[in-house]
């Protein structure tokens, strides 16, 4: 992990539809304040369903959280809590 994500609270953000682009999926992360997105992709490019949403503060990290838990994205809630590592 480089330096620019160790220093961050991280949120893992599941079942996002197959329909969802990253840029749908930025715009989301920035609602709730400053971070950056993290989507891991399959060889083809396509998304594995799940991204990791890095904030620079634990509230705001929270408060994405309690923003974007259960949202309906393209006909499927998200899923969002703190990833493992932040804890």
């Amino acid at each position: 992990a480089s330096r620019e994500t160790e220093s961050t609270y991280q949120l893992y953000v599941g079942q996002i539809a197959a329909e969802a682009d990253a840029s749908l999926l930025e715009e989301l992360v920035l609602l709730a304040g400053p971070g950056f997105l993290q989507v891991p992709r399959e060889p083809d490019g396509r998304h594995r369903g799940y991204a990791f949403a890095h904030y620079f503060t634990k509230p705001t990290a929270t408060y994405a959280m309690t923003l974007l838990n259960g949202i309906n994205i393209l006909g499927k809630p998200l899923r969002v809590k703190f990833a493992q590592k932040s804890l």
